[in-house]
């Protein structure tokens, strides 16, 4: 409440401090965005042992994440790290009921970072979401979307083995999880096709529409007549 109040008042930073405070992290994203190009500074928040205020804190910053100065990026990153770590470990509770869970701001926060981050860090994230790529049969984890967006983030921005990892990691979600690739993470593949193609391949002659379609879209002539016409009937049945 007292953050609304304050942000139709334009007092932006006392808008930020409560609707943080106070757990509104729809509020919070309003007054990031509010801010328009003026970085406002929540790293201290971000350590909060309440996880709602961390959580509306990562929320805010992940608005406001192409403002996040290079000075302060790496500090930044460590405490969404830190905040992943904290949830699991149990060192700081992370809320069942209240929503958003900490740990999940914080990966989404790390998300609409990846293309930014340093060899070190892109290393930590691929090790910890390694044994998040495969899941049981119609199952899913609540860290795909931004495990799309970190893995295709650092396939853009890296080279050699770690961007070769992401690849990896980026194809075995399209595997199970493509409706969670917007058009970045469908660009990732296609800019290293060379590294993708085999495995999108492999997936389009095991019936895998989606890796049909970018394959048809990106390398036309990899694709047969008889799957270009399967795929053109498919889209003239109803739905």
């Amino acid at each position: 409440m007292l953050g609304e109040m304050y942000r139709i008042t334009d007092e932006l930073p006392l808008a930020a401090y409560y609707s943080i405070g106070g757990g509104d992290y729809e509020e919070a994203r309003k007054v990031a965005v509010a801010f328009g190009d003026v970085y406002h500074d929540v790293k201290e928040s971000m350590k909060s042992p309440l996880s709602w205020v961390a959580a509306c804190a990562f929320e805010f910053a992940t608005e406001q994440a192409d403002l996040i100065p290079d000075g302060q990026l790496d500090v930044v990153v460590d405490l969404a790290l830190s905040a992943v770590d904290d949830a699991f470990s149990g060192a700081r509770l992370d809320s069942p009921v209240l929503s958003p869970q900490m740990y999940l701001s914080a990966y989404e926060l790390i998300a609409a970072l990846a293309k930014r981050l340093t060899a070190t860090h892109a290393r930590t994230l691929l090790d910890m979401l390694a044994d998040k790529v495969e899941v049981e049969q119609h199952r899913y984890r609540r860290t795909d979307e931004s495990h799309v967006q970190i893995a295709a983030g650092i396939a853009t921005a890296q080279v050699g083995e770690l961007q070769a990892v992401a690849l990896d990691q980026l194809l075995g979600l399209f595997a199970r999880a493509s409706h969670d690739f917007g058009p970045s993470a469908r660009n990732a593949l296609i800019r290293n096709l060379d590294q993708t193609r085999e495995r999108l391949q492999a997936l389009a002659a095991d019936g895998h529409r989606e890796a049909a379609a970018l394959l048809g879209y990106c390398d036309p002539e990899c694709v047969s007549r008889e799957a270009a016409d399967a795929a053109s009937q498919r889209l003239c049945e109803p739905t």
